[in-house]
C-alpha cells in the first residue's frame, strides 16, 4: 500500500476510499509504463505526479507546429474513461526525474461499480486539468513573450525549492519552444529580452531567476482568470 497524504487528493474523499485507491496505487518512474509515450497516449488509469514535470505535446495535422501544457509536481492526471482503449497522438516527454503514483485500470475500474464516491475523486481530477489547459489555451491569445514567461512561472510552480538559492530550472531552449510551439531562434529572443533586463540567467541547460517581480508584471496583462502561477510562487519567493 502507497500512502498519500491527505493534502494531495484532488478532492474531498472518505478514509475508506482513500484506503481503497492506496491499496492498488503503484510507484512509476517512466511514462511509458502508465501508456503515456513520446508520439502518442493511451492512459488507462489516474496518476499523480509527487516529484518532477513533463510537457504534453499535440502536434498540428502536418506535423510542423505543436502546441502543449506542463504537468508537474503536486497534478494529477486521468484518461477521460478510465476504461479507455482509444489511443491520441498527444506525445509526452520527462522534463525531469519523475516519480509518479499510478492507479492501474486493471484494478481501478471494478471499484468503480461498488463505490461511488469514486466518481467524485475522477471529475475532481477532470475539472483541475481542464483549468490547466484552458488557461495554456487562453495564454496563446498573447504574445510570444507572454506565453514563455507564462511557461517558466508554470515550470518553476510544480519545481522544488532550495531555502537561499535563487529559482533555477533545468531547462533547454528546444524544450521550451516543443511547448510554445515555436521554432528556437524565436524562444532565445524572448529569452535574451529577459536576460538583457536582469529578470533572468541563462546558461547551457539552465534558467536562473534574477528578479521574479520584474519577470511576473510581463504577465500582468494575460487573462489569468483560470489558473495564476505567480500566486504560488509569492508564497515561496519573497524577495527577489
Amino acid at each position: 500500500m502507497i500512502e498519500i497524504f491527505s493534502n494531495e487528493w484532488p478532492c474531498d474523499l472518505s478514509q475508506e476510499t482513500k484506503l481503497q485507491l492506496s491499496s492498488i496505487a503503484k510507484l512509476e518512474s517512466n511514462l511509458v509504463d502508465i501508456g503515456i509515450g513520446p508520439d502518442s497516449s493511451l492512459l488507462r488509469g489516474a496518476v499523480y505526479i509527487r516529484r518532477g514535470q513533463f510537457s504534453m505535446v499535440l502536434p498540428s495535422g502536418d506535423g510542423r507546429t505543436t502546441t502543449g501544457y506542463l504537468l508537474g509536481a503536486g497534478e494529477w492526471l486521468s484518461g477521460l474513461m478510465v476504461s479507455n482503449d482509444q489511443t491520441s497522438n498527444v506525445g509526452a516527454t520527462a522534463l525531469s526525474d519523475l516519480e509518479l503514483v499510478y492507479f492501474p485500470h486493471s484494478k481501478l475500474f471494478p471499484m468503480f461499480q461498488k463505490n461511488f464516491e469514486l466518481y467524485k475523486w475522477l471529475s475532481a481530477i477532470q475539472a483541475n486539468l481542464q483549468l490547466k489547459v484552458l488557461q495554456t489555451a487562453v495564454s496563446y491569445l498573447h504574445s510570444l513573450e507572454a506565453r514563455v514567461v507564462y511557461f517558466l512561472f508554470d515550470y518553476l510552480r510544480t519545481s522544488a525549492t532550495i531555502s537561499g538559492a535563487l529559482p533555477q530550472l533545468k531547462l533547454n531552449q528546444s524544450q521550451v519552444s516543443e511547448i510554445v510551439g515555436v521554432t528556437r531562434p524565436r524562444v532565445n529572443q524572448v529569452f535574451q529580452v529577459l536576460a538583457k533586463a536582469g529578470e533572468i540567467e541563462i546558461q547551457r541547460g539552465t534558467i536562473t531567476f534574477l528578479n521574479i517581480d520584474a519577470l511576473g508584471r510581463r504577465l500582468d496583462n494575460v487573462n489569468l482568470e483560470f489558473r495564476d502561477p505567480r500566486t504560488e510562487i509569492a508564497k515561496r519567493y519573497t524577495d527577489l
